[in-house]
């Protein structure tokens, strides 16, 4: 008997006792043995074609998401003997990429990835990013897959970033440290936890006018944290879907090992819901909070790179990168709690539907605060605030047009409950990024 492909096999009898007599590798010149150990033995112990069919499908899908090999093929032959062909990916590689997510805007970078140079499956990268809001990102790390199963991820890293916000504040900051991550990914879910330590310095841009409140937060400091973060996502697209919900929670301690001590909290749901074809409501909603620690200096307070930063684009509409709540003259100050909520109707554009297909008009309104712990101020004093303060809140319309997992709008939008003079940029709105309310 010939050898004989596994999608053959699949037609027999599911129930039919089977097992395999041995189980061999050919093609990983340079990938260790242990990395198939654990799906050889899962194979080994089949006793069913049916439980053996299953197994066989994993140690497929698990071997490709190693991206370690270019192609994985496995096989039975007339001796009971399954192979695992595998063909590995060439030990480096080096790219060149542009792209705009929520946090930077625009970026452009360059990264050289190295392969399994410990053959187990580790990745090995280093990068240089810059961005609108980014001038300089520098990253060197290694990431490994524990028991070879690409959904449980154990990554280190060391970094360096500058960062800025010149339509916001008057300050700039560094950041230099390191960053430890476990990642354990299951159908639909994500699980983090994380830790880091790094030096932070705040400084006041040059020419810049700083106000008092900024010149109190600028200085050295180091953080050293404990985070964890949980997303379900069920959405049929990223950044324009038409039904399923996402939901995101985190959470961070900065221990009293630096000179940072808080418990961050911070949360986000969307749903989109289809009510005919082409058409699509969405709704969204973001919050967090700070909470002071022993230890926290209460006359300080958090650290403006701590703060939360309330809209931009992809927050509440109509305003510019940070400067929703507090402010002290011309600088945004962040906020130690903040909400924000938006509903959408997306509906398609007459006579473009066939040519574009991910373009939508849309109507929206958009609310949101944010407020500062004052001197010695409780969290409830302190949330019960957003209830004297009005509220910001925008309405409007736009065009959506959705490119690969990118999304870019351009808005008309109106002040219902602020000055004009509030919006950053006025009543038209041009915004990219990945995820909006």
């Amino acid at each position: 008997m010939s050898s004989t492909d596994v999608s053959e096999i699949l037609e027999s009898n599911q129930d039919l006792p089977f097992a395999l007599e041995k189980v061999s590798v050919w093609g990983a010149n340079r990938t260790s043995r242990s990395v198939f150990e654990p799906h050889i033995n899962h194979l080994l112990a089949a006793t069913t074609l049916g439980t053996l069919t299953k197994n066989i499908q994993h140690a497929t899908r698990s071997l490709t998401a190693l991206e370690i090999f270019d192609n994985v093929d496995l096989s039975i032959g007339n001796t009971g003997e399954l192979k695992i062909n595998v063909r590995e990916k060439k030990w480096y590689s080096a790219s060149i990429s542009g792209t705009a997510d929520d946090r930077d805007g625009l970026s452009a970078g360059a990264q050289l990835n190295l392969r399994n140079l410990l053959g187990r499956a580790d990745m090995w990268n280093a990068s240089i990013t810059r961005a609108t809001r980014t001038p300089i990102s520098l990253e060197a790390g290694i990431q490994y897959p524990v028991t070879a199963d690409p959904n449980k991820i154990l990554s280190a890293a060391v970094l360096h970033t500058r960062r800025t916000n010149p339509f916001a504040s008057s300050h700039d900051w560094d950041t230099t440290g390191g960053i430890a991550t476990f990642a354990h990914t299951l159908p639909n879910w994500l699980y983090k936890v994380q830790l880091e330590s790094s030096l932070r310095n705040v400084f006041v841009r040059q020419n810049a006018n700083a106000s008092e409140s900024i010149r109190n937060d600028c200085g050295r400091s180091i953080k050293t944290s404990v985070g964890f973060e949980m997303q379900r996502d069920t959405r049929d697209h990223v950044s324009l879907p038409t039904k399923g919900t996402a939901l995101r929670l985190a959470g961070e301690v900065a221990t009293p090992l630096g000179d940072v001590i808080h418990y961050k909290q911070n949360g986000e749901f969307h749903f989109s819901l289809p009510l005919a074809k082409y058409i699509t409501i969405s709704a969204g909603a973001h919050a967090g909070v700070i909470f002071p620690l022993p230890g926290m200096s209460q006359v300080k307070g958090t650290n403006v790179i701590d703060r939360f930063n309330l809209a931009g684009v992809q927050n509440v509409r109509g305003f510019w990168f940070t400067p929703l709540g507090p402010r002290d003259g011309d600088d945004s100050l962040g906020g130690d709690a903040y909400w924000a909520a938006g509903l959408s109707l997306f509906f398609p554009v007459p006579l473009a539907l066939d040519k574009f297909s991910t373009l939508r008009s849309h109507l929206f309104i958009n609310a949101g605060d944010a407020v500062c712990r004052q001197r010695q101020e409780a969290t409830k004093s302190m949330l019960g605030r957003f209830n004297q303060q009005n509220s910001k809140i925008t309405s409007g319309f736009g065009l959506v047009y959705s490119w690969s997992n990118i999304r870019f709008e351009l808005n008309y939008v109106f002040p219902l409950n602020l000055q004009q003079r509030q919006l950053g940029k006025g009543r038209l709105q041009v915004g990219f990024g990945t995820q909006f309310l």
